[in-house]
């Protein structure tokens, strides 16, 4: 896993993609990136996780709004989660998928083109 996380972090910093992003979507990105166990698949994260990693106190809304322009670059999927606890309430978590060097999932988005490091 660790190799495909060097790998995808290597083909990404040869594009555009990541000086487009917002300095906060970027910032989720890599606390996405870290917290994956797989790429491609779908998992959850702590909203309090991307609270402490971004720095500041956003609600469940504005992540969702900041993972919008990673999906957008065809980086990342990320959604409300549908969890409920046994109490009733809501699970305080989101689900994300990372995207292989921005390809095209189940979720329909546009395929951003990826240069491949070391090749000119």
């Amino acid at each position: 896993m660790h190799r495909q996380k060097i790998r995808l972090l290597r083909q990404l910093s040869g594009s555009e993609i990541l000086s487009f992003l917002p300095g906060r979507a970027l910032k989720l990105y890599l606390v996405l990136l870290v917290s994956a166990e797989r790429i491609g698949r779908e998992e959850t994260i702590e909203v309090q996780i991307m609270r402490r990693a971004l720095g500041c106190d956003l609600t469940r809304r504005q992540l969702l709004r900041i993972g919008t322009a990673l999906q957008r670059r065809g980086l990342a999927v990320l959604r409300p989660s549908s969890r409920m606890l046994k109490s009733g309430g809501r699970d305080d978590t989101l689900c994300f998928r990372l995207l292989n060097r921005g390809g095209r999932g189940t979720d329909g988005g546009r395929r951003a083109r990826v240069p491949r490091a070391g090749r000119g």
